[in-house]
């Protein structure tokens, strides 16, 4: 059957089949490429912001959860004073981490540990404001009794905002494999073309 066509057909014939795979496999290639460039824009742009953001949060609302103890324990109503400045200071520290985290969430497993996180730190806060007004008069007893009470809140808080981090976490890692799983593929389609060549 081949031996009608003249040695040129024949050459013609399987050079173009081999410029047709290598464009298939070096279109397939650039493919992975890109599915690669978009994992990492995915962990750059998504999950690891997120996991920043969110230490932030965790960091600030525990360094208010200490200045609230110390306020506790400030036996002076310069002290008291001192600490109500710094309260101030990190109260605004945390709404700016949640604000600057509420554009990151993407999913809405990731909204709903949110939610429950910011809903436990507002009933922490509307706590604090009681214990606050009972430490200014050197209530302390009661002031302690319900500071107990209310760091349950921060406690959960705190707990749900770990799950978040997790959660992005687990996002970046599997965008990281997603991008390993593309190179492999995408090196093989090299490699295969390579061979052809």
């Amino acid at each position: 059957m081949l031996a009608r066509y003249s040695i040129r057909a024949k050459i013609t014939i399987v050079v173009c089949f081999l410029l047709i795979a290598m464009s298939t496999m070096g279109g397939l290639a650039m493919k992975q490429m890109s599915d690669i460039n978009n994992s990492t824009v995915e962990i750059a742009r998504s999950w690891m912001p997120s996991v920043r953001v969110l230490g932030e949060i965790r960091a600030a609302t525990i360094t208010y959860r200490a200045i609230v103890r110390s306020h506790l324990l400030a036996n002076t109503e310069s002290g008291k004073q001192a600490q109500e400045v710094l309260l101030k200071k990190w109260i605004d520290n945390v709404e700016k981490a949640h604000k600057r985290y509420e554009p990151l969430i993407n999913s809405a497993e990731e909204r709903a540990f949110y939610n429950e996180s910011k809903a436990a730190w507002n009933e922490y806060l509307d706590g604090v404001k009681q214990i606050l007004i009972l430490s200014r008069k050197n209530e302390d007893n009661e002031a302690r009794a319900l500071h107990t009470k209310a760091s349950l809140a921060s406690v959960k808080s705190d707990e749900i905002l770990q799950k978040d981090i997790d959660l992005n976490n687990e996002g970046a890692d599997r965008a990281a494999a997603d991008a390993a799983e593309s190179y492999a593929a995408a090196m093989k389609m090299v490699l295969m073309s390579l061979v052809l060549a």
